[in-house]
């Protein structure tokens, strides 16, 4: 049997993503629990959003001379470091900022370098299709690695899941050296993106921003402190991925034969009721029901709009087009913390959690209007 070079990256992403969905989740609550306030964990949250603003197309401009995959590999000088550094060291403000920059940094180098590999190797008549294998298989991962990271968490201790964390990420290491490098010989300049016709997504790369951290590491925030639990915590993430796993390879089949934008349409607006009623879930078993609704409602929506920014970025230049949909990915991601922070502040942490959900789905709302190609 014979393989694209997609299906090598595939591989690549399952194992990199059980490396990290098995701890990430965990760092802001490994951080309250070290006697920490919400402040501390929030600001780890935060440094992806500035990380992204600021070195995105830097980042870019470096792979564009080094080659995809060479990016690919430089993402853990960071990303090892970054987790090594929180366990190792005294816990601190100091120390959250430094290892909060390595790691997400690291996420930023990977982010830019996956999603260009992803729109050189997949093809353009297969791009739906493509799109719902990239976005299912490497996130079997994810449905295994959070609930075994809540329990190792718990029976075990953070330095043990750090541990296996590492051995995970440097097994994925083996099947991308099997790849091809791709570079990108254009002399980067990201003002030249105006020219082409993708100022009308800025708002869906702010809100895609929006929800991702929002669903991910601030619901995991809600579910310890609200809710309780750090298995809990777990499970929550594992079923949320196991929505969208069950759903992607489904949702590619139908883009590639009806379009894009009815399933996105369907699957961001259900993903905005989802979203804006987080904050008023009680019970893990609401929470567990909720996350893998919210799954499969995200998979709808981000299959099409995945394969639709994979046709966009091959039609100007593919990392700058990357880059600059990082940066506003980090914008979204300052607008949630900052949220968050502000009306904690004046009104107490259960009503900023429900503040950052509403925004959230009014993210959603933007998604539906703007996502669809005109």
């Amino acid at each position: 049997m014979q393989f694209r070079e997609i299906d090598e990256i595939i591989i690549y992403e399952f194992l990199k993503n059980l490396g990290v969905s098995i701890i990430s989740v965990f760092i802001p609550i490994y951080i309250l629990t070290e006697g920490l306030t919400i402040y501390h964990a929030g600001l780890f949250i935060l440094i992806s959003g500035i990380t992204a603003i600021l070195f995105s197309y830097p980042v870019s401009k470096i792979i564009a001379r080094k080659g995809f995959k060479h990016g690919l590999a430089a993402s853990y000088l960071f990303i090892l470091p970054g987790l090594v550094a929180i366990q190792v060291f005294e816990i601190s403000l100091m120390l959250i900022i430094v290892s909060g920059f390595l790691y997400h940094l690291g996420r930023v180098i990977h982010n830019i370098s996956v999603n260009a590999e992803f729109a050189v190797d997949s093809d353009e008549d297969k791009r739906g299709s493509d799109s719902g294998k990239m976005l299912s298989l490497p996130n079997i991962s994810r449905i295994i690695g959070p609930v075994l990271g809540g329990v190792v968490f718990v029976s075990l201790g953070f330095q043990t899941l750090l541990l296996i964390s590492i051995t995970l990420l440097g097994l994925s290491i083996v099947p991308l050296m099997m790849t091809k490098d791709h570079r990108d010989p254009m002399e980067y300049d990201i003002k030249n993106l105006a020219e082409y016709d993708i100022r009308e997504v800025l708002p869906v790369f702010v809100s895609r921003g929006v929800d991702a951290v929002s669903s991910v590491d601030i619901f995991a925030l809600f579910i310890f402190v609200v809710i309780g639990g750090t298995v809990d915590v777990g499970w929550v993430r594992s079923l949320d991925s196991l929505g969208f796993v069950l759903t992607g390879f489904a949702t590619g089949y139908i883009i590639q034969r009806y379009g894009n934008t009815a399933p996105l349409i369907f699957g961001a607006l259900g993903n905005a009721v989802l979203n804006a009623s987080r904050g008023f879930i009680y019970t893990p078993l609401q929470a567990f029901t909720l996350s893998f609704m919210a799954g499969i409602m995200f998979q709808i929506y981000h299959v099409p709009l995945y394969a639709r920014f994979a046709d966009m970025a091959e039609n100007s230049d593919v990392l700058e087009f990357y880059a600059l949909r990082k940066i506003f990915v980090g914008l979204g991601n300052v607008l949630v913390i900052t949220t968050l922070f502000t009306t904690e502040y004046f009104y107490g942490i259960e009503t900023g959690f429900k503040a950052v959900f509403l925004l959230s789905g009014l993210a959603m709302i933007v998604i539906a209007l703007k996502g669809p190609a005109r």
